[in-house]
């Protein structure tokens, strides 16, 4: 460590000049926030006092390491020496053979070496200079480093002023300089050891430091440039210029390329295993074993995949039929637009398995559009099965490995393989792409994009036949319950109902609140067509099976209420003035007064059929307690009441009200 180094000195000792690393920070001195100004304020005067041939200025130490091209690597100095280049740039004192490079962003790499090959022409603002010239340009100015550049030169230029910049005497600025052991390969550890007295980095910036240094040499020069270029502009036009949900975004995307060979339980961690495998410098107790040569190539083609083909993703990402270009009739990619891709992996939370799994098929998809036949029709049957079938994230890799050896063609059409990878639960859905496939693409693709169709799947409308007769014949299916829906919707649900009722215990699927509105096709979309319980009844309702000849309680009663009340599923108010009954739903906790729920449990619906038969019960406020017809009789309906449950004539209750409206309830003997 030399004494003192100055501008000269330092570039004297150091061929390959001042290298301003990936992993710093952006330019903060010439921010336009309150320390900024103040910085500017208050170090600028500082500066030209010095040069200006009056008292040597000091910077204090500097600290960083060298490479093996003799370069300074700044580990701690890194926004003195961008000053200093600025103001050498400015008094143009600025050597032509003295190298300055700024690697943390693309667009601030570029910037200074237009200053560098651009000397500051006597008599015009530097600023004015800048912005005039050929090789600047200005949406350049939106990155916070450049802009920061920008404003410190107009302040070195407006602080010195034009006549006083050929009498700056640049080595009157001197610093301290110490030198560490460890080289490029431990620049990383090093600065983040030091940097954690003051302002972080974020997550991406540390793990593109690395991305960077470790990318497989031949991929080395076309990553750099689309990683700080085509890549970020795209995902910045995607977060809509917010600087954070850029880098959120960023390191999101590397982090669904790690899950993809490692598998779903190590998303977490991903950002710790990446660095130690990349790398190759393990931490003491750590068992990641650096990457081969190989599954390094593999790992980086992936992220490039995912990164080179955002915008035909994001415009293939919504999952409405409808307003999705991958299940239109038009194949053009279209432009960038808003939709879901930004927030699921550039908001404050992570990914879920299924958005990650939707990246990488349309990623990879994408990327053999050109290639191989069948690709987009492969991509879409993907899609319907991971949209259908939650995939099991303790599977993750192999959902992944089968759907992209799928799109490859290294298998047949769903072959048995896929089945046992994504189990049982698929098995409906991945018989409906096979109903399908036969069929032209063009037809499925209009089909899927009906309002009835959730998900792609058409099960309800095939159910056990071996393949589809024709799209025809399935829009003819559709056509038939959509009419239904429209003119005779408490038909359909009587005859439905009516149906399930005698080979399904639990009454209406999972609870489900009942009514829908009249004519709501998205309601019996996401409701009834979507369930198993219903395939059959639909199926043998579209073929005019004859009803059982006899149907449960529940449903006689409900078709009873229809008669005198109208319609009591479609009518609120109505059913209000009907004085109608209360269906309830084990677990639920309040009701409103026109409220009708159907019962899932089969105790109950024993109980609710005597009840029922005797006019026993009413709703009325407040829950669990209910009414009797006979005047000052309750009876107590509560999941926790085993005799509501277990007996055909529940406990009776006596209501009493105190002096401050408290309502008591009290057993009655028998």
């Amino acid at each position: 460590m030399k004494d003192e180094y100055t501008l000269e000195t330092l570039f004297n000792d150091y061929r390959g000049g001042i290298r301003i690393p990936h992993i710093q920070r952006e330019y903060a001195q010439g921010r336009q926030d309150e320390r900024g100004e103040i910085i500017r304020r208050t170090f600028v005067p500082e500066l030209v006092r010095a040069v200006l041939g009056r008292k040597p200025l000091s910077l204090d130490f500097i600290y960083g390491v060298s490479d093996e091209t003799s370069a300074l690597l700044p580990l701690d100095g890194q926004q003195r020496l961008t000053t200093l280049f600025l103001l050498a740039w400015c008094c143009g004192k600025w050597h032509g053979e003295w190298r300055f490079s700024y690697e943390s962003r693309r667009i601030p790499e570029l910037f200074v070496q237009g200053l560098i090959a651009h000397p500051r022409h006597p008599g015009t603002e530097a600023a004015a200079q800048i912005r005039e010239a050929e090789w600047f340009l200005p949406v350049w100015e939106k990155d916070p480093t450049v802009a920061g550049m920008l404003k410190m030169a107009e302040t070195i230029d407006k602080v010195i002023g034009p006549k006083r910049r050929s009498k700056a005497q640049i080595d009157n600025v001197r610093f301290f300089l110490h030198v560490l052991d460890g080289g490029k390969v431990g620049f990383d550890r090093i600065f983040r050891k030091m940097n954690a007295r003051g302002k972080e980095l974020t997550p991406w910036e540390n793990l593109k430091a690395v991305l960077d240094d470790t990318v497989p040499v031949d991929m080395a020069v076309d990553w750099k440039e689309k990683i700080d270029g085509e890549w970020s502009e795209t995902t910045w036009e995607g977060v809509g210029g917010d600087i954070a949900r850029l880098d959120r975004f960023m390191e999101q995307i590397v982090r669904v390329a790690y899950a993809r060979f490692t598998g779903w339980s190590h998303f977490d961690d991903a950002l710790d295993q990446i660095e130690q495998r990349l790398s190759e410098m393990p931490e003491e107790g750590k068992e990641y074993a650096p990457f081969s040569d190989g599954e390094r190539r593999d790992f980086y083609e992936t992220v490039q995949t995912c990164f080179s083909v955002l915008r035909p993703i994001s415009c293939n990402w919504a999952e409405e039929r409808n307003e999705n270009a991958l299940w239109s009739t038009k194949h053009d990619e279209g432009p960038v637009s808003d939709s879901e891709i930004w927030d699921a992996f550039g908001g404050n939370g992570n990914p879920s398995a299924h958005d990650a799994l939707r990246l990488l098929y349309l990623a990879k998809g994408c990327s053999l559009m050109t290639k191989q036949t069948d690709v987009r029709r492969k991509i879409r049957v993907l899609l319907n099965i991971v949209d259908v079938e939650m995939p099991d994230p303790d599977k993750f890799d192999a959902w992944c490995e089968t759907g992209l050896d799928f799109l490859q063609g290294k298998f047949g059409l769903l072959s048995d393989r896929m089945t046992k990878t994504f189990g049982d639960s698929t098995t409906g859905q991945l018989a409906d792409e096979r109903r399908k496939w036969h069929l032209p693409e063009l037809d499925v693709v209009t089909l899927e994009c009906d309002e009835l169709v959730h998900a792609g799947s058409l099960r309800f409308v095939g159910y056990d036949e071996d393949a589809f007769d024709s799209a025809a014949e399935i829009r003819n299916r559709l056509d038939r319950i959509r009419a239904a829906i429209e003119s005779d919707w408490f038909g359909l649900f009587d005859n439905l109902f009516a149906r399930i009722a005698l080979t399904w215990n639990n009454g209406i699927p999972g609870g489900r609140t009942i009514p829908i509105p009249r004519d709501d096709k998205r309601g019996w979309r996401d409701e009834f067509l979507v369930r198993v319980d219903f395939f059959k009844a639909i199926h043998d309702w579209l073929k005019q099976t004859p009803l059982p000849q006899s149907v449960p309680a529940y449903v006689a009663h409900v078709r009873a209420l229809h008669e005198t009340a109208g319609d009591p599923l479609g009518d609120f108010q109505r059913m209000k003035e009907a004085d109608g009954w209360l269906w309830l739903i084990v677990g639920a906790r309040k009701r409103t007064e026109s409220a009708i729920r159907l019962d899932w449990n089969d105790n109950e619906a024993i109980n609710r059929k005597n009840l029922l038969v005797e006019d026993a019960i009413r709703y009325r406020d407040p829950w669990p307690w209910f009414e009797s017809r006979v005047p000052d009789i309750w009876y107590r309906v509560d999941v926790n009441e085993p005799t509501w449950w277990e007996t055909t004539c529940p406990t009776k209750y006596h209501k009493t009200v105190d002096e401050e409206g408290n309502e008591n309830f009290e057993p009655m003997k028998p």
